[in-house]
């Protein structure tokens, strides 16, 4: 009996299609899926119970986690971690082992790395003394990047107007200064969920450091629209930076068009160039194939991630900006496969299967583990307080996907700032999508199980 997959999301435009196309391989493989939003997802497989293997989307394990954790096991539950976001903090490891701290290395039953770098750091950090504990798979978002996926985020452009010429396409990550919640409060949460692990003098830092190159980036954008008019700029905030800050600051400006909806790879297909300050979409990009710029009139290696950096044409000054968009969009600009290569060199130790392989070693690393067992099935009632709870969020769910309540709850939390309506057409669509590039697929069902949370099975035929 294969267990129950739980795959949860924190940021939706972020780790959907990832997480999808990961469970779609792992239903293909004989498993059942449970893929949504990260607290019902969790409630979902502490009601049913195990067998069960929870894939965590990774980050700091606070008390409130550990403790999850423990009753998932309790409950005969494994956890599988497979950070989403903590891939590419080559500058030190403090951030690595800070996302995958002992405590929660001891509990899982593997933890999924991007590269063998972080493994090697995590060993020496003493993360962990058995070597077994870490898995080198790469993640499934740059499976994703493959040419034979065009189609796949084509079809999801719904927006005539990118799909013509192609425009440039800029990241900002300045949520420091920008964020949805004001900076003060953004810094109030963080103290409280870090407690005494929070660095206020950093926090700090960063959101001076993000507010100067905000300016700096206002400044350059407009100066760019101006140069390659008529020619589009699409900007993309970080998914927790205020949209409204951006949409004002260039409300009159015909050619800039700020937007956040669909995964980054939608926006890449029909790219002419990628700019950036320091953001694994810059990773994507380069492995998608496109010329890719950081922009950084200023740059501290503390508050800025390095490796973008060294994958990217840098580039301090407005003009030198200018002049290299020039060239993306005529034509002229050339990488070198000898630079090129070099830069690959760069990734591989970081990332690791970018020959698109890393979702068939995640499936196969599970599917081999399970091979052969007969896990226990473990069932527990219901506490009351569980049921309300569990009740109160499904409500809750139903009515934000209403018209009055998506209105009534927008911007409420940051969770579901991050994490929007899930809907099982949305899912049905893609996946059919999938199928049409590989064949291998079965026809696959989904049932909504909790708020945002949906059961993912094959269909026999």
């Amino acid at each position: 009996m294969n267990p129950l997959i739980g795959l949860p999301m924190e940021t939706k435009v972020r780790d959907l299609d990832g997480r999808l196309y990961l469970a779609a391989h792992l239903v293909a493989a004989g498993f059942r899926c449970c893929l949504g939003n990260r607290r019902s997802v969790q409630q979902y497989l502490l009601k049913e119970g195990g067998p069960f293997a929870y894939l965590d989307k990774g980050g700091a394990a606070n008390s409130t986690l550990l403790t999850l954790f423990e009753r998932m096991q309790e409950r005969g539950g494994d956890l599988i971690r497979m950070d989403e976001e903590g891939g590419i903090y080559v500058e030190n490891s403090t951030a690595l082992v800070q996302r995958n701290p002992p405590s929660a290395v001891s509990l899982s039953l593997m933890t999924l790395l991007w590269g063998e770098w972080q493994k090697t750091e995590l060993l020496r950090e003493k993360a962990s003394d058995d070597p077994e504990k870490f898995n080198v798979v790469g993640n499934p978002r740059f499976d994703l990047c493959a040419k034979r996926f065009a189609s796949y985020f084509e079809a999801q452009q719904k927006d005539s107007r990118f799909k013509n010429e192609p425009y440039v396409l800029i990241n900002t990550n300045f949520q420091r200064a920008h964020h949805y919640l004001g900076a003060e409060k953004l810094k109030a949460l963080r103290n409280q969920a870090q407690g005494k692990s929070y660095n206020s003098l950093h926090e700090d830092m960063l959101c001076h450091y993000h507010g100067l190159l905000s300016g700096f980036f206002i400044e350059a954008i407009h100066a760019l629209s101006k140069a390659i008019a008529p020619r589009s700029i699409v900007i993309r905030p970080h998914p927790t930076e205020n949209l409204d800050f951006y949409r004002h600051t260039f409300k009159q400006v015909e050619n800039i068009f700020v937007l956040r909806e669909g995964p980054v790879q939608m926006w890449l297909i029909n790219a002419a160039s990628v700019i950036h300050h320091g953001c694994t979409t810059a990773v994507e990009a380069f492995v998608h194939g496109l010329p890719v710029a950081m922009y950084a009139p200023i740059y501290h290696p503390e508050l800025s991630k390095p490796l973008p950096r060294a994958i990217s044409e840098t580039l301090d000054n407005h003009k030198d900006l200018i002049n290299w968009v020039k060239s993306t969009l005529d034509g002229s600009y050339q990488l070198s496969s000898e630079q090129r290569s070099a830069r690959q060199k760069l990734l591989e130790p970081v990332i690791a299967k970018l020959d698109g392989s890393s979702t068939s070693s995640i499936v196969e690393l599970i599917s081999n583990h399970y091979a052969g067992c007969a896990p226990e099935v473990k069932t527990f009632p219901s506490t009351p307080k569980e049921e309300l709870l569990r009740n109160y969020r499904n409500g809750l769910g139903r009515l934000r996907k209403s018209k009055f309540g998506g209105a009534l709850f927008r911007g409420q939390s940051i969770a579901r700032y991050k994490f929007e309506c899930l809907h099982e057409k949305e899912l049905s669509e893609k996946v059919e999508l999938l199928r049409a590039i590989e064949p291998e697929l079965p026809p696959m069902q989904f049932n909504e199980v909790g708020c945002d949370a949906f059961l993912m099975e094959a269909v026999e035929l």
